[in-house]
């Protein structure tokens, strides 16, 4: 059930929409308290994105007018799911439609396999660059997180597409065809379809009919860089496959035949990116490690590898980005990330210096006094050993938070002069140092927010049940 809260607010995004050119569709309550999803209506790569970070903006002034906040973050509370989006991407023009669309016998769709076979190849030689187009401190805290696909990219076709690539590298001369029809068992019954587009949550890259979805962008991300890795190694693909099938040519080949060979040589190759599987399980972890794909946790494990000799070419090949400016892109990620992590590190400390031990001393104190008191009374000691063990809690909490906020700011300024050894090693710090210095504060923090009466927040239940 949707609040009214929500449907007002939603209501006036529609229409502020509606005026602006942005089509959407959509409106129904995702995993979490309080989290809705909404989706912009499919258009061409840029104005998509265009239309992605109005949106973005909108909900952000919409949600003032009704007192409400929209929360961008990738995973604003720990324990409870966080936010991302879905790029749905495919390639095609106004003339013959989207080159993914397999039609009833894919394995003889030309257009199809080719494009099947570039993409499924591009994915699998540039699975880095996929991940780093989605890294970023506040999604390094979803991937694998149960809520979003792991940090290892692979590409999910589903059983019709993955028998249709196993036939077409056999040979088989019956050609696999999709039956979309349920038989149900009732003859009166009209026909019904399943839906083609149905996915594997936790996979990456996942084909959905006529388009490949990727499942792993964060919430507060630009699409722009997802979009520009995508089709920069498609663009890639399309052009080996156009060179390859020229230089066959040349020698006598024809395109067809030449095509044919050319495809069925890539899926083979390059198979091993494709997995069907449960993608949270270890048993893919294990897999996706005897098949040499890589495994970046991190943003900083990511961005290493971008300004990689692989990666340099590949953009100055296909004349997107040279050499220098995709080595500004590195500096300005691990900037971005360094930044993001600093900001909230001081945060943590601010509110626990603050509000977190002030609160808390204040319970702690308040359970002295009734301690002492009752002891003044004459309550006999051994009626008081549980509020005696309560008050030995709270004051353990206490130690243990300011020990964390003690390290937190030692880590702080460390992180500063960490700073004039370069960009990288001020991002490794942050994640090797400051990360583990914050949740050793959060971690006893969390703790006492359950027991500490007059918390100076607004409390877990309160943020994520007291919606309407």
């Amino acid at each position: 059930m949707i609040s009214d809260n929500f449907l007002a607010f939603i209501n006036d995004v529609e229409q502020s929409c509606w005026a602006l050119g942005i089509p959407v569709q959509t409106r129904h309550r995702e995993v979490a308290p309080g989290q809705y999803e909404l989706a912009p209506k499919f258009a061409p790569g840029t104005i998509a994105t265009d239309r992605n970070l109005i949106l973005m903006e909108l909900l952000r002034r919409v949600a003032r007018r009704h007192n409400l906040a929209v929360l961008l973050a990738e995973k604003p509370f720990k324990g409870v799911n966080g936010s991302g989006k879905h790029n749905n991407w495919s390639l095609g023009s106004d003339k013959i439609g989207s080159l993914l669309t397999p039609g009833d016998h894919p394995a003889t769709n030309t257009n199809f396999m080719m494009m099947l076979a570039a993409t499924i190849r591009a994915i699998d030689l540039h699975g880095d660059l996929m991940r780093i187009a989605i890294s970023g401190a506040g999604n390094d805290h979803r991937l694998g997180a149960n809520e979003a696909p792991p940090a290892i990219v692979s590409v999910y076709l589903g059983d019709d597409i993955e028998q249709v690539v196993g036939s077409f590298i056999s040979g088989e001369k019956a050609k696999p065809q999709i039956t979309l029809g349920i038989d149900v068992g009732i003859p009166t019954l009209p026909e019904l379809k399943r839906s083609p587009t149905d996915r594997n949550r936790t996979s990456t890259f996942a084909f959905t009919g006529n388009k490949f979805e990727f499942r792993a962008v964060g919430a507060s991300q630009n699409p722009s860089r997802s979009n520009q890795v995508l089709n920069t190694i498609i663009a890639d693909s399309l052009k080996y496959l156009a060179t390859q099938i020229k230089a066959a040519k040349a020698k006598g080949t024809d395109v067809k035949t030449a095509l044919d060979h050319l495809i069925r040589e890539i899926l083979i190759k390059h198979r091993r990116v494709i997995f069907n599987g449960n993608g949270y399980s270890q048993e893919w972890q294990d897999e996706a490690a005897k098949r040499g794909l890589p495994n970046m946790k991190t943003t900083p494990d990511a961005l290493a590898h971008l300004s990689s000799d692989k990666n340099i070419s590949l953009f100055k090949d296909m004349k997107v980005l040279t050499e220098q400016e995709l080595r500004a892109r590195e500096v300005i990620y691990h900037e971005e990330y360094t930044k993001k992590i600093t900001i909230e590190g001081n945060c943590t400390a601010l509110m626990v210096s603050t509000q977190v031990l002030p609160a808390a001393h204040k319970h702690q104190t308040s359970l002295a006094a009734s301690l002492v008191a009752a002891k003044q009374a004459g309550i006999s000691t051994d009626n008081l050993d549980s509020q005696q063990k309560e008050l030995d809690y709270v004051s353990k909490l206490i130690n243990e938070t300011t020990a964390g906020l003690h390290q937190l700011r030692i880590a702080l300024e460390e992180l500063k002069e960490v700073h004039h050894n370069g960009h990288v090693a001020a991002a490794r710090f942050a994640l090797d140092k400051l990360i583990p210095a914050m949740n050793k504060t959060r971690t006893p923090a969390d703790a006492l927010e359950i027991i500490v009466p007059d918390w100076p927040f607004p409390t877990y239940h309160q943020m994520l049940f007291h919606q309407d």
